[in-house]
């Protein structure tokens, strides 16, 4: 937490817009003290404001129901930002290499809803444990920068590799399985 003209502003930066989470979250945390609550615009200068938002933040909201086209939890990761993932189940990539929950706080919907509880969770988290967050954000950003060796599509191609063998496996499986019809005697 840092102290501004003596108020205390936790540095959680979300672009909330659209989604039946989103909007109850608004609502929510619109008059919290030390929210950064934005209605993105899907433009070149909406998204240019969005990155500079995450890379002045501490945290970043992450409701259910990002796209993958909106990629705003693999921008805040890049940026440094403490991802706080609003979700009861999301899949996420790269689980198999990487231990989100050193460096994402993941938060149940139906908890991020009470009124207080996101706010007094985050205040909760010292500067210590905010440092161990960050650092391995650093560790773990090359997984999302697409332009790095070794990083993003390198790890895509290769978690697409480890999955080939299974894929062939039931295609091959597929091809010899039959219909089975009472004409037909099974070993």
């Amino acid at each position: 937490m840092r102290k501004t003209q003596g108020q205390v502003v936790d540095d959680l930066f979300t672009s909330l817009q659209g989604g039946k989470v989103r909007d109850q979250l608004f609502k929510v945390l619109e008059n919290e003290e030390g929210m950064v609550l934005k209605h993105g615009v899907q433009s070149r200068e909406g998204r240019r404001l969005a990155a500079q938002g995450m890379r002045t933040s501490k945290f970043c909201l992450h409701p259910a129901g990002d796209t993958p086209s909106a990629c705003r939890l693999f921008d805040a990761i890049v940026s440094i930002c403490v991802p706080v993932v609003v979700s009861d189940k999301i899949e996420l990539p790269f689980e198999d290499e990487l231990d989100y929950s050193k460096f994402a706080i993941f938060v149940p919907s139906s908890k991020a809803l009470e009124p207080g509880y996101l706010v007094s969770l985050l205040r909760q988290i010292d500067d210590e444990k905010l440092r161990q967050y960050q650092e391995e954000l650093r560790k773990v950003r090359r997984y999302f920068e697409y332009g790095e060796v070794n990083g993003a599509v390198d790890h895509i191609w290769r978690a697409i590799a480890s999955k080939l063998p299974r894929v062939r496996t039931l295609i091959h499986r597929n091809r010899r399985d039959i219909s089975l019809d009472a004409s037909i005697t099974t070993i």
